[in-house]
């Protein structure tokens, strides 16, 4: 590892001012193994619970896609994610839309999203083409697409675009 410093290096030579600077951490592969985030609201006293049975990420470089497999339970509610996303460099980077092709399994339903997050750190700029299968929803419908589901099931795709509004579309 080199660490930039100020002052003068053995040779004579003049380093330049400021602050050391650390080298890049660069990881070719996470994983967590039975791994538990616990957050506490302080107003309202609810807790959040997440497990992470196993979560494996591969980073290769930063500058490649990344696999994700993850397998744990939020709130006691098992589930699955696998897929592709875009690479680290490019998450960070606003130059261009972050791809991702994720494929989760909740609740006896299946869960796809493909497509790319133009501003992704900020949760804006969505344009993802989203597919569900399962059985229909016993509980009261939160969104559209489990009241879709009440009405016979799960099969369907959609396509939704929110770069700064509201427009969605579920359908198959």
């Amino acid at each position: 590892m080199e660490f930039k410093t100020g002052g003068e290096t053995g040779k004579g030579e003049k380093k330049t001012e400021g602050p050391a600077a650390l080298p890049p951490l660069i990881f070719e592969e996470v994983r967590v193994e039975n791994g538990i985030l616990t957050y506490r609201d302080g107003k309202t006293g609810k807790t959040l619970a997440l497990k992470l049975e196993l979560l494996t990420a591969a980073l290769p470089g930063g500058e490649k896609p990344i696999d994700l497999q993850l397998k744990g339970s939020f709130n006691g509610q098992a589930f699955e994610v696998e897929g592709t996303t875009g690479p680290l460099k490019a998450l960070l980077s606003p130059e261009k839309p972050w791809p991702l092709k994720l494929t989760a399994r909740l609740g006896g339903a299946t869960v796809g999203a493909e497509g790319t997050l133009s501003k992704p750190m900020r949760g804006k700029g969505l344009n993802l083409a989203i597919r569900a299968e399962g059985p229909s929803c016993g509980r009261r419908p939160s969104s559209e697409v489990e009241r879709r589901s009440r009405r016979g099931g799960l099969p369907g795709e959609g396509q939704g675009e929110r770069p700064g509004g509201e427009d969605r579309r579920f359908g198959p």
